[in-house]
């Protein structure tokens, strides 16, 4: 697809040609000057789609000597457009107006055609009014998040906030760091001066990409993750109570990132996130194996893998989203700081909202979900709930625990989701297989919830150790899942 000019008005991409059409000079006497604009046949306007080349009849009556120009206006800029008289009857003539490859926003042109006949002081106006429309599958999200969900297909308009805030990034341009399936994002549009970024999808094409808006300089200033899904996050929840607490959860039907929630395809398996990063690393396979990643080219990129050098990451970790940042050997084995010492707990269990329950800017999921704390996976430990041990094809149970994932039913087994054992990242940046391990969002999470299970054996995520019986280092990557605020 052609890249388009930086104007992403309607009307600023309209066809910047004139034309000046002088009817022959004879001796008949003047009759009439008028300009009469046909109506549209079978509609009640003019309407335009991108790419379209608009013809709208005329007719000026008697315009002896005159001088004729059509233009264009919105947005109280004016542009000249073409018009052109018919050889064999110099009394009408076709209005021609050009969309551009991709109409970015609905707007109605207002269309003039004069006539100025200067020999006989007398000039006459017309005036049609032009519609654009929006490409199918446009969708405009408003809500600040890291991750926007969008169908295949779309043309999606998306701000360029930090996080969920108010606070606009201040960029120039927007690149595509990764996609996990080549040729899905097809064309980047940066609007800074909208605030937003256009992404065009390619149709029928599910998955993950990862989409940096960067400054003058082409440093990172954020990043934002597309998960492209024909699903609606909110159309099936598994809702869980806590009877002790009386907390209700909603937990999402799948991991971030995830573009089915069926057992059987590692389509359902889901992106890793190192702990309180918003940016996430791409997904597994059946095969044992990290999916690939591609730039926009169809090149495959890869994470590198950085040892932590400063006591505070967090700007580096967002000037470069494919790093994976390594701990401290023998110390904290955290992607945050190389400070062996100890940590503020509370602080960085806050990073994804841990301690005071919200979505914070660095939170990984959709606006109006959060990653779900470690309160809402007790529903392991509920009577009311079945869990049902699902294998993959050719794996015999038990011996093979560690390549299991589970379904879980919470009305008698008609509703189930799924939490399939896609492994994790290590620290050190190596991937495991077989493990079924995702994160909360908080900094306890019971040795009694499903523990052999979700390999998190301990009573902490922790930040200064990663042994088994002290829980899991905030450097390793594992899948996500959401909770509705």
């Amino acid at each position: 697809m052609k890249q388009i000019a930086k104007n992403l008005s309607f009307a600023g991409m309209l066809l910047l040609a004139g034309f000046f059409a002088s009817c022959k000079d004879d001796e008949d006497p003047i009759k009439d000057l008028t300009v009469r604009i046909s109506p549209p046949p079978h509609a009640d306007e003019y309407v335009i789609e991108q790419g379209q080349h608009l013809e709208i009849p005329f007719t000026v009556g008697e315009a002896k000597n005159a001088e004729l120009t059509a233009t264009a206006s919105a947005d109280k800029t004016e542009y000249t457009v073409a018009a052109t008289l018919s050889e064999s009857d110099p009394g009408s003539g076709v209005i021609t107006v050009t969309a551009p490859d991709l109409i970015l926003s609905p707007v109605t042109v207002t269309v003039t055609l004069k006539v100025d006949d200067s020999k006989t002081q007398r000039s006459a106006t017309g005036t049609v009014a032009v519609s654009s429309k929006l490409i199918d599958g446009f969708t405009e999200i408003t809500a600040p998040a890291n991750c926007y969900v969008a169908a295949p297909g779309a043309l999606v308009k998306f701000p360029a906030n930090i996080g969920n805030t108010t606070e606009k990034a201040a960029f120039q341009t927007a690149d595509l760091l990764w996609q996990d399936v080549a040729g899905m994002v097809e064309q980047l549009i940066a609007a800074p001066e909208e605030n937003c970024v256009y992404a065009v999808l390619k149709s029928g094409v599910s998955g993950n990409a990862v989409v940096a808006v960067k400054n003058a300089d082409g440093a990172v200033v954020w990043s934002y993750h597309l998960w492209v899904a024909d699903f609606d996050p909110d159309a099936n929840v598994m809702t869980w109570t806590d009877s002790e607490s009386g907390t209700s959860y909603k937990m999402m039907d799948r991991y971030v990132g995830a573009v089915s929630n069926q057992p059987g395809s590692d389509l359902s398996n889901g992106l890793f996130y190192q702990w309180g990063r918003k940016d996430p690393f791409g997904s597994s396979n059946y095969e044992g194996k990290l999916k690939a990643m591609y730039d926009m080219a169809g090149a495959e990129v890869t994470r590198t893998v950085e040892p932590v050098s400063v006591t505070d990451n967090m700007p580096n970790a967002i000037l470069n989203p494919l790093t994976h940042y390594s701990g401290v050997s023998g110390g904290n084995y955290s992607w945050l700081s190389n400070n062996k010492g100890s940590a503020d707990i509370d602080a960085i269990s806050d990073y994804w909202g841990g301690v005071t329950g919200v979505q914070t800017k660095y939170d990984p999921c959709p606006a109006g979900w959060r990653v779900a704390p470690s309160g809402a996976w007790y529903f392991y430990t509920d009577s009311n709930v079945t869990v049902e041990k699902v294998f993959a094809e050719g794996v015999d149970a038990p011996a093979n625990k560690d390549l299991l994932g589970r379904y879980v039913s919470t009305d008698g087994g008609t509703t189930k989701f799924w939490f399939p054992a896609q492994g994790e990242v290590a620290h050190a940046g190596s991937y495991g297989n077989g493990i079924g391990t995702n994160w909360p969002s908080s900094k306890t999470w019971s040795s009694t919830v499903d523990a052999d299970n979700f390999r998190v054996w301990a009573t902490s995520i922790s930040p200064t150790t990663v042994s088994p019986k002290g829980g899991i280092g905030f450097g390793y990557e594992l899948p996500v899942r959401c909770v509705k605020l």
